[in-house]
């Protein structure tokens, strides 16, 4: 009995097989497909030794001043992510923003597979994750790792007074729809996105339909085993599948959207005509994915 084979990874499947360095670039495919959006002027990936906690930068003008810059940072773990694995990124954060090794950004997102509750919570209620990290402070004397410096009074009046919510998080759900509209997401994922709307239906034909039609004419010259010249000569009982193809698909300028891997995955090989039903064949099909990929 035959047998498909197992199923293809999901997109959220394939995430979680990512190494750190593709979950980047992931996230930086996922900011320039905004900035084809016009939601940046510029994306500039910076994970590495010196990064001072930024992964992916992205900017909406030239110069990043305060407030007009978004800041993604990459977490790919196994398991969620929770306050103590965020807070020496954080520290890192706040203490460049003090310093001034770069300014304050519109947006600081987290862009994990996975979130804890606790984490959540904190994110979620900017006061208590202002209250949280200033207890880290205290309680670790300034040393995270990542950074180590005291909690003066000037450095706690800092913290008391930044903008906590804009710290937010970004989900593997809300990455992968944004990266469904990138022309990079069938070759990393598998899946094609939304195709849109269908254009307009013309009352007569196109040139550019002429090919794609003359394939479909010849699939009901074979199934009533007489030529079917025309469009304007097609046999009544193939009116109603005729009509609706043009609707549906307006013939080529529909199909051209989509790959040829896509139209062998979605094209259905039989179809009703009226009363009759029967089965396009290997050539009839082959002839008209030919002429959809002359297009």
């Amino acid at each position: 009995m035959y047998h498909p084979g197992p199923t293809d990874p999901t997109p959220e499947q394939r995430l979680l097989l990512m190494s750190d360095a593709g979950w980047e670039d992931f996230i930086e495919e996922c900011a320039r497909q905004l900035m084809k959006e016009g939601e940046y002027m510029q994306v500039v990936p910076m994970g590495g030794a010196g990064d001072k906690g930024r992964d992916v930068c992205g900017y909406t003008q030239t110069l990043p001043l305060e407030s007009t810059w978004d800041l993604y940072q990459a977490k790919h773990y196994e398991g969620t992510l929770s306050p103590s694995a965020f807070a020496p990124e954080l520290a890192k954060f706040l203490h460049s923003v003090h310093e001034g090794a770069y300014t304050r950004p519109r947006k600081y997102l987290i862009c994990a597979l996975r979130v804890g509750p606790k984490l959540l919570d904190l994110i979620q209620n900017p006061d208590s994750l202002r209250a949280w990290i200033i207890k880290e402070w205290q309680e670790k004397g300034g040393n995270f790792g990542t950074v180590n410096r005291g909690l003066t009074s000037e450095f706690e009046n800092f913290l008391k007074q930044f903008p906590f919510e804009i710290i937010r998080k970004m989900t593997a759900a809300d990455l992968l729809e944004i990266h469904s509209r990138s022309d990079k997401h069938w070759a990393q994922f598998g899946v094609l996105g939304h195709r849109g709307p269908n254009p307009g239906v013309p009352e007569t034909l196109t040139s550019d339909e002429q090919v794609y039609v003359s394939a479909l004419l010849k699939v009901y010259a074979e199934a009533d085993g007489k030529p079917v010249p025309a469009a304007n000569v097609i046999p009544a009982r193939h009116n109603g599948h005729a009509c609706c193809q043009k609707a549906k698909g307006r013939f080529p300028n529909c199909m051209h959207r989509y790959t040829c891997r896509e139209l062998l995955s979605r094209l259905v090989v039989s179809f009703r005509l009226r009363s009759t039903r029967f089965a396009w064949g290997a050539r009839g099909v082959w002839q008209v994915l030919q002429a959809a990929n002359r297009m």
